[in-house]
């Protein structure tokens, strides 16, 4: 999915958000923050994110990730815009099974 709204524009990653849930109890409460220095697809990015498990929830596993990022939109007169957060995508990797959802809260 990221790779088709690169290549349109629509979403440039620049960081993950995402929230530690531990199973049978429920959200952490915790919200961790990942830059991206490489793109996406980059092999090791599953490791960094799992990498940052809160030490006080040895059991948390993550919950919807969040890519937040800028989109190019183009303006009445053909101009391109760049607006943070043009889309919103969320990945979830919950054990019933993948989710994703993408989300546009722009009137543009």
């Amino acid at each position: 999915m990221n790779e088709v709204l690169v290549r349109l524009g629509l979403l440039v990653p620049a960081k993950l958000e995402y929230r530690w849930h531990v199973l049978g109890v429920g959200t952490s409460g915790i919200t961790s923050s990942l830059e991206l220095t490489k793109p996406l697809g980059d092999p090791s990015i599953p490791e960094r994110l799992l990498g940052m498990r809160p030490i006080g929830f040895p059991t948390a596993e993550i919950g919807d990730i969040h890519v937040i990022g800028a989109g190019t939109w183009l303006d009445a007169t053909g101009k391109p815009q760049k607006e943070m957060q043009l889309l919103n995508l969320s990945v979830s990797p919950a054990p019933v099974g993948l989710s994703a959802e993408l989300s546009v809260h722009h009137d543009i």
